[in-house]
């Protein structure tokens, strides 16, 4: 499937389950209905104004720049990184040495960066080149069909904060049908004749309601723990799953975060970076190895709370 295309079906369905959900909660009788517009609960009027914001989040998200290399940054590289090429070397290679005989420039070496064939340009450190906005991506995370654009080091706030919104919006969107089955399934009298019946037909919609909810609630949930961790630890979607390809970080010992300045600071530095991208740099495989690396309780040598 085409990319145009991928992005459609993504922005249909979305707009399909939020149009669904506002319909059902507007016309079918349930109790979250009856707190809304016959009691006028504040906190479910509140709830029900998330439909906007993850509308508005998602057109935010879509709109800011991911953190692409702009023309001008990536001339005044192509000179300044190209002249700083260093040959990578890995643990393996340190360990060849005799005891006590490895040679000092290698310690000091750092990984070597990535040369970018599209854009002729030596690419600094967490940047990947996307094939389908065609542009070098700086801290690249994943190219995302749901916002028709990248993720990378300018709008992964904005990501967060719309898979948050997301989850709240479908957690509230399995209780409108968890109240309308409950309040389909009491009985009622019609005035008519006076029978006593349940309403099948708004059963059937509740349940249906109900199941597309908890799909897309367990979908964003999952992604918005993963992101918070990889918030967490300074990671990126691209480098947690293929650090293994990455020689940037497959340079360093297994378990070690060349990025990871702690908790606080890895907040700091997702949400208040102030639109500007930052130049990564790295630590020698020497300080690496000397350093005492801070342990991380999502992800250290031992485990990994999200292989």
């Amino acid at each position: 499937m085409a990319t145009t295309d991928a992005v459609c079906v993504a922005r249909i369905v979305y707009f399909a389950v939020k149009t669904i959900t506002v319909c059902v909660f507007l016309y079918f009788p349930c109790e979250m209905r009856q707190n809304v517009i016959e009691k006028f609960n504040y906190l479910y009027f509140c709830s029900f104004i998330l439909i906007l914001i993850g509308s508005a989040y998602l057109f935010c998200t879509s709109g800011n720049n991911p953190g692409f290399l702009g023309e001008a940054r990536m001339k005044s590289l192509k000179h300044a990184l190209s002249t700083t090429n260093i040959t990578p070397v890995n643990e393996r290679e340190l360990e060849s040495f005799p005891q006590g005989g490895v040679q000092e420039n290698l310690l000091r070496a750092k990984p070597d960066k990535h040369y970018c064939e599209e854009c002729q340009m030596w690419q600094p450190y967490r940047t990947k080149h996307c094939p389908y906005c065609k542009k070098c991506v700086h801290k690249f995370d994943h190219h995302c069909y749901w916002i028709g654009s990248c993720v990378g080091e300018l709008n992964h706030r904005r990501f967060w904060l719309f898979l948050l919104v997301q989850t709240l919006f479908n957690f509230w969107s399995l209780n409108i049908g968890r109240s309308g089955i409950y309040m389909a399934q009491e009985p009622r009298i019609e005035e008519s004749d006076g029978k006593v019946e349940t309403s099948g037909k708004s059963t059937v919609i509740f349940l249906f309601l109900s199941f597309v909810a908890f799909v897309f609630f367990i979908f964003t949930g999952v992604l918005w723990l993963y992101h918070t961790f990889l918030i967490m630890t300074n990671q990126t979607t691209w480098e947690h799953n293929k650090r293994a390809s990455i020689n940037y970080l497959n340079f360093y010992p297994a378990g070690f975060l060349p990025f990871d300045y702690g908790i606080k600071e890895n907040i700091r530095l997702v949400f208040l970076h102030g639109d500007h991208a930052l130049d990564w740099d790295l630590p020698t495989f020497k300080e690496a190895l000397e350093k005492e690396q801070r342990f991380n309780l999502l992800q250290n040598k031992y485990y990994s709370c999200c292989c």
